[in-house]
């Protein structure tokens, strides 16, 4: 059957109505944005102060550790059972003195002391811990062997080597070890020590008679 032109024209407009009617697609919904990672705390600053020593009147620089106060240079005061590195005044300048322990147990200015074990115990974990404290305390350059520190607190360890009993020194470059004011039973004291080649700051005993750096703690 032939459809006239009319028919034609209708079945034309329904399919337009159709076409246009067509429900749009729903817009994609828009994505959230990124959630932002928190940036890390910034280490708290380093206060460092200064301190004369009335003995002599040299001038320590000092920095705070958590809540101890701690001399930032090694002591340099002449008392009997101390020597400078390989017995050279320029070297008690630059290093400090190396005492042994009896002596070092008072050589501390009036208002500081030599730390006990556990003052060090404390400095460590403020230092990041036992297996990066010394890392964190040594200075970032003056260690050979690429045994540069973080220096993260302040604490300006330097290479300073030490002296054996029979008064050879060595380690200069590469070693530091700080009388404690712990004494062993049986026998010798206890020290800490840094290197070179080690992260930690080490504990250990020595005998009485080396000749090792001293850190003064503020009372």
């Amino acid at each position: 059957m032939k459809m006239n032109l009319s028919s034609i024209l209708a079945s034309i407009l329904l399919v337009a109505i159709q076409v246009h009617a067509k429900p749009k697609p729903a817009a994609t919904p828009a994505k959230a944005p990124a959630a932002k990672v928190p940036a890390k705390p910034l280490p708290p600053p380093i206060v460092r102060g200064k301190f004369t020593d009335s003995r002599n009147s040299k001038t320590y620089a000092t920095v705070v550790v958590g809540k101890q106060t701690w001399m930032s240079q090694n002591l340099d005061f002449m008392t009997n059972g101390s020597t400078c590195y390989e017995n050279r005044k320029k070297n008690c300048d630059e290093l400090g003195r190396l005492y042994e322990w009896e002596a070092a147990k008072t050589a501390c200015p009036s208002g500081w002391h030599l730390p006990s074990e556990d003052e060090w115990d404390i400095l460590e974990t403020a230092a990041g811990g036992p297996d990066s404290a010394g890392m964190n305390l040594k200075t970032t350059t003056g260690w050979e062997q690429n045994g540069n520190g973080t220096n993260l607190k302040g604490f300006d360890a330097i290479a300073s080597g030490h002296a054996d009993k029979t008064g050879i020194h060595s380690q200069r470059g590469t070693s530091a070890a700080y009388w404690t004011s712990s004494s062993k039973l049986g026998g010798g004291a206890w020290f800490r020590s840094v290197a070179s080649d080690d992260k930690r700051l080490v504990h250990d005993k020595g005998e009485k008679n080396t000749g090792l750096s001293v850190r003064c703690v503020k009372d």
